[in-house]
């Protein structure tokens, strides 16, 4: 069961890594650009600087906004509009964000874990 839940995991997963070629040849078929000067741009340089997720009133002090109802569904909004895309940013915690980039750290090769694919035995 743990093995099924897992590979429908990893199909997911798939289904948000871009196919070969598509970056390089420039088709911009799954690329997501943020504009320069935006306050995506302002928000991901200060995940990236505090180097953990942030709730959004944190967020909002960060990138020099004032932490109104409006600027926080503004910004919240289009944080959530990228988490629902699955790119660039994460909300691992209700109104809190956080950068994809930084889910697995630097370097890290992913491997399914070494029990996997292994039959467990259940005695229940």
């Amino acid at each position: 069961m743990e093995a099924r839940a897992y590979v429908s995991a990893m199909q997911d997963a798939m289904r948000l890594v871009p196919m070969d070629g598509d970056l390089e040849n420039g088709d911009g078929g799954n690329e997501v650009v943020i504009k320069a000067g935006s306050a995506m741009e302002a928000v991901m340089k200060a995940l990236k600087a505090a180097g953990k997720p942030m709730h959004i009133m944190d967020i909002l002090k960060a990138i020099g906004r004032e932490a109104t109802p409006e600027n926080r569904a503004s910004v919240g909004g289009s944080l959530a509009a990228y988490v629902r895309k699955g790119v660039i940013f994460t909300r691992p915690a209700p109104n809190t964000f956080g950068l994809a980039e930084s889910r697995r750290p630097a370097g890290e090769a992913f491997a399914p874990p070494d029990d996997f694919g292994v039959p467990t035995v259940d005695n229940a």
